[in-house]
């Protein structure tokens, strides 16, 4: 079982997704195999469509010979379409895994509107923009244990104002959040800020609170009231 409710969630999320999909990313660490990379590759034998196997962090990896080791050991696990070796941070092999993609898509009409920008409300959006702004600020620090919830959302003639809740799960990470002088919130909000007032075209006010709700993310009914498909 998930360590985390959460986990099994976005473990469902991810199955689901490959009924409906045309081409499938497989990465795993190229100088690791892990069991939750076993039991992804289980689900993914049973799809239908083309699966390209990743092998990230080869920047990683010494010396050479190890990394042509690792390339063998997971082109004998299945028959991938490619199995390309990329180092995501150094971009090294990026170029050409998007240079792929269009290779393996069937031609298709689009599937929504031209002017459509996405399906997800605009609570969603607003709290992932804010979700990212945390994350590229806390880096790998607190990985799942907080989400972002849109408490208020308002538009006059002045602009929007939106009010933001950062759920976490413990006392210490609020602090983490929060940051010294609460210097690293005011950092997230004010460049959160600039991307939903670019997206609004409008002035933008945004404030931004830490509140701790223990162990959020291993219950049913938290994980539904933040927007997570937990049923």
């Amino acid at each position: 079982m998930a360590r985390k409710t959460i986990n099994r969630v976005m473990n469902r999320t991810a199955i689901n997704a490959l009924v409906d999909a045309d081409l499938v990313f497989f990465m795993t660490e190229a100088h690791c195999w892990t069991k939750e990379d076993k039991d992804v590759l289980v689900q993914l034998k049973k799809v239908e469509v083309p699966v390209i196997a990743i092998l990230n962090k080869i920047d990683k990896v010494h010396p050479r010979e190890l990394l042509l080791e690792a390339l063998a050991s997971i082109g004998g696990r299945h028959d991938f379409a490619e199995v390309i070796p990329i180092s995501a941070r150094r971009r090294d092999g990026v170029a050409r895994l998007c240079k792929l993609v269009p290779e393996y898509l069937p031609p298709s009409g689009p599937l929504f509107p031209d002017d459509m920008i996405t399906d997800k409300s605009e609570y969603f959006r607003y709290a992932e923009i804010i979700r990212e702004k945390l994350m590229l600020v806390l880096s790998q620090e607190l990985p799942y244990g907080l989400t972002v919830q849109i408490e208020r959302f308002v538009r006059d003639k002045n602009g929007a104002a939106i009010h933001a809740i950062v759920w976490v799960e413990k006392d210490s990470q609020k602090g983490i959040v929060v940051g010294k002088g609460g210097g690293l919130l005011k950092k997230v909000g004010r460049a959160a800020r600039v991307e939903i007032k670019r997206e609004l075209g409008e002035p933008t006010h945004l404030e931004l609170w830490v509140k701790v709700k223990n162990n959020w993310a291993d219950s049913d009914k938290d994980l539904a009231r933040f927007g997570y498909e937990a049923s």
